[in-house]
């Protein structure tokens, strides 16, 4: 079965080019506009979703809100994510880490990221195809 991925990013280009990319690497992908319907989705089907990439700046929730939100859940808890941002600033990072730092459950990638980094930062929280 081919691991299945929410991208939540609020700009729509982004989340095309991660789809094809993580697509042709033997992934399924959901899309997510904002943190609410991100949220929303991964709540109502917990299961269904191997991990997901999640933008730290999105309209309505960012993607730390819907991090701790994940990680609040018992149901989702131990969700791989992988934050996405062009925010590199430290406290970005450490509002990130203290919302839902789990070893070998949370990565880091800065945009503008190359397929390699987005895929070696879904290879680190064990989300893999093929």
């Amino acid at each position: 079965m081919r691991p299945r991925l929410l991208i939540a990013d609020d700009a729509a280009v982004l989340r095309q080019v991660l789809s094809v990319l993580l697509v042709r690497h033997g992934y399924e992908v959901a899309e997510a506009l904002d943190g609410p319907t991100a949220l929303a989705l991964l709540r109502a089907t917990p299961r269904a979703f191997s991990g997901a990439i999640l933008d730290v700046k999105m309209p309505g929730a960012t993607g730390i809100d819907v991090l701790r939100a994940l990680r609040e859940d018992p149901t989702t808890a131990h969700l791989p994510v992988v934050m996405l941002t062009s925010d590199q600033s430290p406290d970005t990072h450490l509002a990130a880490l203290a919302a839902g730092w789990e070893p070998g459950h949370l990565a880091w990638v800065n945009k503008p990221a190359g397929s390699a980094e987005v895929l070696e930062a879904l290879a680190s929280v064990g989300v893999v195809a093929g």
